[in-house]
């Protein structure tokens, strides 16, 4: 017995035309021809017309044994013709409009246009093409049947049984090709965004996610060719994205440097605090589970002088920013006893020109 999917499939994909909804298989049992070739007859006996032959492995439903034949679901090459008054035609699609329409191996009613089957009425049909006033069709579903002798057959067990394996082989390929689908997307996306990430400039480039979708790919062996490429792609960007991460830990302890210079600058330039109430860094509080009244505090040498808080001016402006302040002082609520707060009526930059204040809605 060749392999169980191949079997299934021949069988039903190939050999039985789609037979499982409109004949009752309940009964019947799977077939392998054993014999290289062996003809499939339009009924019992060698006397009958050939209608299709089958080959060595090919499989067969078998619904029906009678001396010594096997009738079975009409394979999809056997030619099966219609009467066109009892078909309702729609495009390539049919209706049958009547009950129990012959169906015929030839495209008359002579003694040797052989009856396969009948149809109900409202059967549906695949018209393949119209001679005089017969119409072809694809067999139908479990309705067209012929006949092949049993001693060729090797019964294979039940078919609902090879149906159950079958529709398992077919989920099995459906989530199989879906994976397949997934895992090229990921390395598709992969790409551009490595494309895309090439394009910027080194001290915002960071590949950690391309990499991680790369990695992904790679792991996933049956991706094929992918795969290797994945593992390609990985060879390359994880020692750059190692080199990137030291350049930016560089380039940040650089502008913290540079920051703190140009705060010691400012602080030696900065003008006698007279004109202010205060001078220093403004800074953020953050989130705090004790609300402190304000939303900022000005910190100078390494000390918080004031709480500040303005609803005319937005504070996030001036962070890690040298100001001077003016404003109305007020205590700190319960919890912060020793500070004090400044309700901002002016704050200026020292050294740089100050950002515009906030301007409300409707002005």
């Amino acid at each position: 017995m060749r392999t169980a999917a191949w079997g299934i499939v021949a069988a039903i994909g190939v050999w039985a035309a789609g037979a499982a909804s409109a004949g009752d298989l309940s009964k019947a049992w799977m077939g392998e021809v054993t014999v290289d070739k062996v003809n499939v007859r339009a009924g019992i006996g060698k006397n009958y017309e050939i209608v299709a032959t089958a080959k060595k492995g090919d499989h067969v439903i078998v619904v029906e044994e009678q001396s010594g034949w096997c009738r079975i679901v009409a394979p999809a090459g056997v030619k099966c013709w219609v009467a066109k008054k009892f078909v309702t035609r729609s495009g390539k699609n049919g209706t049958v409009s009547a009950d129990r329409v012959n169906i015929r191996s030839h495209e008359n009613t002579s003694n040797t246009s052989y009856v396969l089957g009948q149809l109900p009425k409202g059967a549906t049909l695949t018209l393949l093409e119209e001679r005089g006033d017969f119409v072809r069709v694809t067999p139908p579903e479990a309705t067209a049947f012929a006949w092949v002798a049993k001693e060729f057959l090797k019964n294979l067990g039940s078919y609902e049984a090879a149906r159950a394996e079958l529709d398992a082989a077919v989920a099995a390929k459906k989530a199989s090709e879906a994976q397949s689908i997934a895992i090229v997307k990921k390395y598709e996306d992969a790409q551009l965004e490595e494309r895309r990430i090439d394009g910027q400039p080194l001290d915002v480039q960071d590949f950690t996610a391309v990499i991680s979708a790369y990695r992904a790919v790679s792991a996933d062996k049956s991706a094929g060719d992918l795969c290797a490429r994945a593992e390609a792609r990985l060879k390359d960007l994880v020692p750059r994205q190692q080199a990137l991460d030291e350049y930016h830990l560089t380039l940040v302890a650089m502008r913290k440097a540079e920051a703190e210079h140009a705060q010691k600058v400012a602080e030696l330039t900065a003008p006698p605090e007279t004109k202010y109430l205060a001078i220093g860094m403004v800074d953020s509080f953050g989130k705090l589970l004790n609300d402190p009244g304000a939303t900022h505090k000005l910190i100078k040498g390494g000390k918080v002088l004031f709480f500040l808080k303005s609803d005319q001016f937005d504070l996030n402006k001036y962070l890690n920013r040298l100001v001077g302040i003016q404003g109305v002082l007020s205590d700190a609520p319960a919890g912060w006893e020793g500070y004090r707060i400044v309700t901002i009526t002016s704050i200026e930059p020292i050294g740089v020109p100050a950002p515009e204040p906030a301007v409300e809605e409707g002005r």
